[in-house]
């Protein structure tokens, strides 16, 4: 399961019930003391449920309602010492990894943020790999991440292909390698038929995502064969380019 959270909200609930647990004697607190607690504990239930700690979240929103009816402060002291054993005996159960801020736009990506709506809406069958190929480049999966936007890139330039009207298969079904198919394209492209300024766009578009093409093929191909690897410069930048190729074929489309 992923999911995102800040460290702090942890140590912000921590720090409550430690301070919470010193308490000691039979005096009592006003009652905005006992309502203002009641409810950070209540959103604190909801906060460590979502991380996955569901004995301590049980445990909080407990004491939550417990502080409703106005315990005494030695009462409030043994409560808040056990919700905290609590805590601190289940998150020893859990593994947690941290990841640098910069990444978190890429670990929960928004990919009309990142590739484009208009990507999105015309090529809305990329949409998994997109989101793998951004998490695996969050998490330093930089190899696995290029593969993914690989199979965006394909995909898409066979889209482009026959909406350029040439086939990205051979006779009998095989995909054609894609030094082949670009210039093949581009033969066809450079032929179109050009008697308005919106055919010249559309020639214009089309020439442009193939010079994007030629970006990402110059980065696939330092790295292309099995026993080579992505390193984290390459990886941000297939990131980058991948989006400015894709942006370019939705629009010719």
């Amino acid at each position: 399961m992923l999911i995102w959270f800040e460290p702090m909200s942890m140590a912000g609930i921590v720090g409550r019930l430690n301070r919470l647990s010193t308490l000691e004697g039979p005096n009592r607190f006003a009652d905005e003391w006992y309502e203002s607690n009641s409810t950070e504990f209540k959103h604190d239930a909801a906060t460590v449920q979502y991380m996955g700690l569901r004995v301590t979240a049980d445990q909080l929103l407990r004491f939550s309602l417990i502080l409703r009816d106005k315990p005494s402060a030695n009462e409030v002291g043994i409560g808040a010492a056990h919700v905290a054993s609590v805590l601190e005996s289940e998150v020893s159960t859990h593994k947690w990894m941290t990841v640098d801020a910069n990444s978190q736009p890429y670990l929960l990506p928004d990919l009309p943020e990142i590739f484009g709506s208009d990507v999105m809406g015309k090529i809305p069958s990329c949409s998994y790999d997109m989101t793998e190929a951004c998490k695996c480049l969050a998490l330093g999966r930089y190899t696995a991440s290029v593969n993914h936007l690989m199979k965006v890139v394909e995909r898409s330039l066979r889209l482009f292909s026959r909406k350029c009207g040439v086939s990205p298969f051979k006779t009998g079904g095989t995909p054609k390698a894609w030094t082949p198919l670009v210039e093949e394209i581009r033969v066809k492209v450079r032929a179109m038929p050009i008697s308005s300024i919106k055919q010249r766009q559309k020639q214009d578009n089309r020439l442009l995502a193939l010079d994007r093409f030629e970006n990402i093929r110059a980065i696939r191909n330092q790295s292309s064969h099995a026993d080579q690897k992505y390193s984290e410069e390459e990886a941000l930048d297939f990131m980058q380019q991948a989006p400015l190729f894709l942006k370019q074929v939705a629009k010719s489309l």
